[in-house]
């Protein structure tokens, strides 16, 4: 029996700047499975002023991070 994986989350993103508009993100991550495939995860979201430490990502079932996070972040169209 195999011990439960820890959640992997990526890295926490701040926006502290409470007079500051909101900023468009994007991120990528690649891991490995627990049935050892690379997976890529992406998504996007927004992050509001004043934000402190948001958790861009969590997930279950890998075993590893192939790499760095990349989090990309540009404020957001008016």
């Amino acid at each position: 029996m195999r011990a439960a994986e820890p959640p992997w989350r990526a890295a926490l993103c701040s926006h502290i700047d409470p007079t500051a508009p909101p900023q468009s993100c994007s991120f990528f991550w690649s891991l490995m499975s627990t049935d050892d495939t690379t997976s890529v995860v992406q998504g996007t979201f927004l992050l509001e002023p004043g934000t402190s430490n948001a958790v861009v990502y969590q997930g279950f079932g890998f075993n590893m991070a192939l790499a760095n996070p990349i989090i990309i972040c540009q404020g957001a169209p008016s």
